[in-house]
């Protein structure tokens, strides 16, 4: 089946895992965000790299997040608990400020980016506080860009809306350049931002989920949204796949038409 034919992944020199690549850890991020169970799930099969945002007095919350994790009867065993300074109340969006992990080889390897939220002054530095934890060569791009606005197919091509390009003033060829350059996507396909709303990540709204598979949301014709979402999953639709096809579009309904994340 070619939808489980990793051989080629051997040849790239450098490249971004892909979105379904089996993973080693999941970062996420302490005190919760989101309700306990899902954690909870997500520590059943997976480790989790949790980062201990400190308290106001700068003291450490490790022993808190372990209670918290033992309380909720949660397979302790996959949690690793790291300090790590963060902005208070918006530092739940591990995604979004985390590294991104690129392979040179198989060498694995932290790239930068600056964090598109500039008041969030901690996060932006969780990527190279990470290559210093796992040990990991560091390098960063001269680009503005987030991981919520970033999906990969792990062969060489990339997915985003045109945020990426609307934050870096409007500079198409430096955004191209920069993505083949430090994570080896040859072949970057940029969309519109179908949602029209401030935060303008992808993920928001479509997932890739095999290497010729991707879930794009889908509102009701109603939806003053409707034609921009029509938009893009035709885009996608005509976009090819590392196996000399088009991509396989799947569409997701979503409740009440809102894709807001």
């Amino acid at each position: 089946d070619s939808e489980d034919d990793y051989e080629e992944i051997t040849t790239f020199a450098k490249r971004m895992p892909a979105e379904f690549e089996p993973c080693k850890q999941v970062i996420m991020c302490y005190p919760e965000m989101m309700d306990a169970s899902v954690y909870k799930e997500i520590a059943k099969d997976n480790k989790i790299l949790l980062l201990c945002h400190k308290s106001n007095d700068e003291s450490s919350r490790i022993k808190e997040a372990q209670n918290w994790v033992t309380s909720n009867s949660m397979k302790e065993e996959n949690f690793t608990y790291l300090d790590m300074n963060l902005d208070a109340l918006q530092s739940y969006w591990a995604r979004d400020f985390s590294p991104f992990f690129v392979y040179n080889n198989l060498d694995l390897g932290i790239v930068d980016f600056t964090y598109n939220r500039s008041q969030r002054v901690n996060q932006n530095k969780v990527p190279q506080n990470l290559a210093t934890y796992f040990n990991m060569s560091y390098s960063k791009m001269s680009l503005t860009h987030t991981g919520g606005n970033l999906m990969q197919n792990g062969r060489g091509t990339a997915f985003s809306d045109d945020l990426v390009i609307n934050e870096n003033n409007n500079n198409e060829t430096l955004v191209h350049s920069q993505m083949e350059t430090y994570t080896g996507t040859d072949n970057y396909v940029i969309t519109i931002d179908p949602q029209g709303d401030y935060i303008a990540h992808i993920d928001c709204w479509a997932k890739i989920v095999a290497p010729d598979k991707i879930i794009v949301a889908k509102l009701p014709s109603s939806n003053p949204r409707y034609s921009y979402y029509e938009q893009v999953a035709n885009q996608l639709a005509n976009t090819m796949c590392s196996y000399g096809y088009n991509y396989k579009i799947y569409r997701v309904e979503e409740p009440g038409g809102n894709t807001e994340s």
